[in-house]
């Protein structure tokens, strides 16, 4: 019998299986990316979904005026202002899903409806409302990647409730008090 006949022996032993929560760790980093190019590029984002909002001939007196009688503007407010906050959300919820805490994937299910919803509504208001269908398109690829990212979280869901984390993988008593000492060495260095 020759040596290719021989079947291949990994090294990997049975004990050392792969953590069935790294779907949800991968999410996690995805959910990361997402919030920080919604975060930071939410402006330049919603500066190229169209053209701007046009001033009118006779500007209202109050800014509840000017916001009831232009519904572009109403549109374009909710747009930025969902992927600030969405974004700040979706990057903290990714460091909780990459960290393996299980109310992460709740948490992360409800914002991405929420967001899938927000940004299907500005989509809508550009769209049906204002027929400027050209700057629809931004809101409406956010609202079909917000879903993506729904499916996703719930996926990642699904598997840190079947799958709990291990219960060292929170901050103890004793974790705490050995970050205290190191603090307290560093300390006194820093004093001398």
């Amino acid at each position: 019998m020759s040596t290719d006949d021989q079947p291949v022996q990994s090294n990997v032993s049975q004990d050392d299986s792969a953590n069935p929560r790294n779907f949800a760790m991968g999410t996690g980093v995805v959910f990361q990316s997402v919030g920080c190019i919604l975060l930071f590029g939410g402006c330049c984002l919603w500066s190229i979904s169209g053209h701007l909002v046009t001033p009118d001939a006779t500007p209202p007196d109050t800014w509840l005026g000017y916001f009831s009688s232009r519904t572009s503007a109403v549109a374009w407010t909710m747009g930025v202002t969902t992927s600030f906050v969405g974004g700040l959300g979706l990057a903290a919820i990714g460091v909780g899903l990459q960290g393996e805490r299980a109310s992460s994937g709740k948490l992360s299910v409800i914002a991405t409806a929420i967001l899938t919803i927000m940004f299907a509504i500005v989509a809508c208001l550009l769209g049906i409302e204002e027929s400027r269908w050209g700057a629809a398109i931004v809101p409406m690829v956010l609202a079909v990647g917000m879903f993506v990212l729904f499916l996703l979280s719930l996926r990642s869901s699904h598997i840190l409730r079947r799958f709990p984390p291990p219960p060292h993988t929170e901050a103890t008593e004793e974790v705490l008090g050995e970050i205290q000492k190191r603090r307290e060495e560093r300390r006194k260095y820093y004093d001398a």
